[in-house]
């Protein structure tokens, strides 16, 4: 377990009772004063609001100073927990809010690249976190991550690391350090299983997937014979 990703708890947390009920779902945890966010699972960053709090925040426009540094992160996630987000609009005494509440969701994702997930209550909350470190581990564990054949490329730099994602066991995290270990796809394949070994994270194993890719003999598939009637 030494090298199982934690779920990382921000010590102002303490004295919610979330961190004894993660490590009571057997989750690994770690608590630290954080510079943002609640919780961090990976590259995920999640900012725990209650209802009440994440509607007000929009009322008085305190939201925005709140989220600037969630940005930060890489995946920057607002966890908002209430079983019914009316309800606290409700409270307001607002005739706008509810526009107010749909047009702070597009901004937080188009213009601050946040994405707002809605939770019921805190046990579905805690459950959604369990269920990102168990994910994110089992991901990890594995020798990579099945790579993404349904992702459509719009650039040339992810058409060049979905080329390398058709070699088996590279993800497109492998594939981008390759791309940036070499340059380009024209050095990869002339790259040697030792060169490959030499970027972290790569074995012998995916060494020589990557190789093979380059410098096996084509073979086309056989034809498969129709039935005869």
């Amino acid at each position: 377990m030494t090298d199982t990703i934690p779920i990382v708890v921000d010590s102002r947390e303490t004295n919610s009772g979330n961190i004894t009920s993660l490590k009571r779902r057997k989750c690994k945890v770690e608590v630290k004063q954080l510079p943002y966010g609640d919780y961090i699972i990976g590259d995920m960053v999640i900012e725990r609001k209650a209802g009440e709090d994440f509607i007000q925040s929009i009322q008085n426009k305190r939201l925005w100073s709140q989220v600037q540094n969630l940005t930060q992160a890489k995946i920057p996630i607002l966890a908002v927990i209430t079983d019914n987000i009316w309800k606290q609009m409700y409270f307001t005494r607002s005739n706008y809010i509810h526009k107010g509440y749909y047009s702070s969701l597009i901004s937080l994702l188009t213009s601050y690249g946040i994405m707002v997930i809605t939770f019921e209550s805190e046990d579905d909350f805690l459950r959604f976190l369990k269920a990102a470190w168990k994910k994110l581990n089992k991901e990890k564990s594995a020798s990579c991550r099945p790579a993404p054949m349904i992702r459509k490329a719009t650039t040339m730099g992810e058409r060049q690391e979905n080329s390398l994602c058709a070699a088996d066991k590279i993800s497109v995290k492998t594939s981008i350090d390759i791309l940036k270990h070499f340059g380009s796809l024209k050095k990869v394949a002339n790259a040697s299983v030792e060169d490959f070994i030499k970027i972290d994270g790569i074995g012998k194993v995916i060494a020589e997937n990557i190789y093979n890719m380059f410098h096996e003999k084509y073979k086309p598939p056989k034809k498969k014979k129709g039935k005869s009637r």
